[in-house]
This record gives C-alpha cells, structure tokens and sequence, in this order.
C-alpha cells in the first residue's frame, strides 16, 4: 500500500492537507485549504502532478468527521480519486504512541497519512447521490422518533404528578385526543367540573360516533 496520498486533516470551513508521493516521500508540506468550490478546486492540479509522478491514481485519505468530512469525499470521488476514511481512533492512537504529545494541524494530517499507510483502511466505493440523501434522511427520521420519545416519556413523568391516572385513560399519553383534553382541561378537577358534551366534543373525532 505505497500510493501516492493526499492525506487532509478536516476542520469545519478549512482543512490542512499534505502531499506524499510514497510513506517515505513528502511531495509538499502540509497546507491549509477553504471548503469552498475554489479552494478544492485548487488541489486537482496537485492531484495530477502527483498521479503524473508516481504512474498511480493518489488516494485521498481523510477522518471520519461527520458533516465536515462528507462533501470533501463526495467531491473527490466525483472527481475520480480514491477516497480512504479512517476512524479517528487510529490516529488518536498513533498520537498517544508519539514520544512528543504534539496537537498541531500539520502533524495530524501527517499522521492520517502514516495511519494509511501502516494499512488501515481501503477506498470507500463511490455512492450515488439518492443513496446518500436517503441515508440522511433515514438518519434524521430515526433521530426525530428517539426525541418523539424522550418527549412523551418526560410528558408522562410530568403528569404522573399533577394528574394521576391519566395513563389509565388512553392507550397512549399524546394521542391526539388525550392532548386536547389535556389543552382544554390540564387537571382531574378540571375534567370532574366540565361539561360533559364538552368532553364529548373533544373526543368525537376519533369516534365513529357518540356511543
């Protein structure tokens, strides 16, 4: 595994790169890029100086950093490079085994390439776009039902105290009609004082009839 390598330290809104030609051969000191359709542009002329050098296609190898990391792989890819992905805890790793604890962007992004090229990792297959948006989407919705959750158990948490029973009444707490009982009257002696078509009316709509 001696490609040519494109090695990038992800940050939010600018990124520090470096260039190595083999494990043993720097071809350009770490620098810093914007996340910006000019500044990647910018690094496609390195890329071919390299891939003209060396007879191979660089790899762009980067971290795993979630929403920073993603357009940067989706760009490259496009573009035809080899994208490598490492888990940060392989170079977490390599940093606790340096003799010199040194946090700088430079030797991190040195050290992302040492981590590919001591073998961890391999290039991600390229995704399609609807693939990608579906993914995303599957991530929010599965995100969203865990805070529905946390919201109707902190809702039962709180009428466990001001209104007792109220669990007994509805299959589920925030059911449409329990929340409208609720709205109108948010206590038992609330409830016991109402009138009864009232409570009645706000029950219908569920109801295929006053039965």
């Amino acid at each position: 595994m001696n490609h040519p390598v494109l090695s990038i330290d992800v940050a939010k809104g600018k990124s520090v790169a470096a260039a190595f030609i083999s494990s043993n051969q720097l071809f350009r000191k770490p620098f810093s890029f914007e996340h910006s359709p000019s500044g990647l542009q910018s690094l496609l002329p390195l890329l071919a100086e390299m891939e003209s050098l060396s007879n191979a296609k660089p790899h762009v190898v980067l971290e795993a950093t979630g929403n920073y990391s993603r357009p940067l792989s989706s760009f490259f890819s496009s573009c035809g490079f080899p994208v490598v992905v490492l888990n940060p805890i392989l170079t977490h790793q390599l940093k606790k085994k340096a003799i010199r604890k040194v946090k700088t962007d430079s030797i991190d992004a040195a050290r992302i390439a040492q981590a590919y090229y001591l073998g961890n990792g391999s290039p991600e297959l390229p995704l399609e776009d609807s693939f990608l948006e579906l993914r995303t989407l599957t991530r929010q919705h599965h995100h969203l039902n865990s805070l529905y959750t946390d919201v109707q158990l902190h809702v039962q948490a709180v009428l466990d105290l001001i209104f007792p029973g109220n669990d007994q009444l509805f299959s589920q707490t925030c059911c449409g009609t329990s929340l409208r009982i609720l709205a109108a009257f948010p206590t038992p002696g609330a409830v016991l004082a109402a009138d009864p078509e009232e409570l009645l009316a706000l029950m219908l709509p569920n109801r295929r009839g006053r039965a």
